[in-house]
């Protein structure tokens, strides 16, 4: 990446933290992870669909990676995971005029939208933790005929995501991770005692 390329990119980190204090989407308390794990703090990026100019700028970030690794990835089709990964890839296959699929919840190993047998398929997540939900979503695109080789995701929360696909051959990219995200907020933004206890004990671990 250019000099001018990591500029433009540590812009949106930080103008990101500052977004995910502005609407309160980060939540501090305790809470349960997809597979049971309890976490100190919470990622809610569904409160930035109601707020126009934070959800453009996590679709600018989403999208900022996504152009970067576009052409080694080649994807045929987008899948998002509901909800905002989904909201996002909508906006994102619109954009980039690509057909966009989303895991079905009635039939949990097939997807919905019409997917062409052997056509490469990019998910994309909006929080990505242990990688279960992504690992779900590449089981029914694999079941329905797709191939699946990649995923995207906004923030990686560096909870093994990466590690649990990479087991079945995917590799996942991502805009930022929370660590990053974390040192960003903590140097350019006032956080509150219990914000930044939250996310050292998750990032250093």
């Amino acid at each position: 990446m250019s000099s001018e390329g990591k500029t433009s990119r540590n812009r949106l980190i930080s103008e990101l933290g500052k977004a995910l204090l502005k609407v309160n989407a980060l939540k501090i308390g305790t809470f349960e992870t997809s597979t049971g794990d309890i976490t100190p703090y919470y990622i809610d990026l569904k409160k930035l669909a109601s707020f126009p100019s934070a959800f453009s700028l996590a679709f600018e970030c989403l999208r900022s990676t996504y152009s970067e690794r576009s052409s080694a990835i080649a994807p045929e089709y987008l899948c998002g995971i509901p909800t905002m990964g989904l909201l996002l890839s909508t906006l994102l296959a619109n954009q980039e005029k690509v057909p966009l699929l989303y895991p079905s919840k009635s039939h949990p190993r097939s997807v919905v939208g019409l997917l062409r047998p052997g056509a490469r398929v990019l998910v994309i997540e909006d929080v990505s933790e242990t990688g279960v939900t992504i690992r779900s979503a590449v089981q029914a695109i694999r079941s329905s005929g797709g191939i699946v080789s990649n995923a995207l995701t906004l923030i990686d929360r560096s909870e093994g995501a990466d590690k649990t696909l990479s087991e079945i051959g995917v590799i996942l990219h991502h805009f930022t991770t929370i660590e990053e995200l974390a040192g960003t907020m903590r140097e350019k933004m006032a956080l509150a005692d219990e914000q930044e206890q939250a996310l050292e004990s998750r990032s250093i671990s």
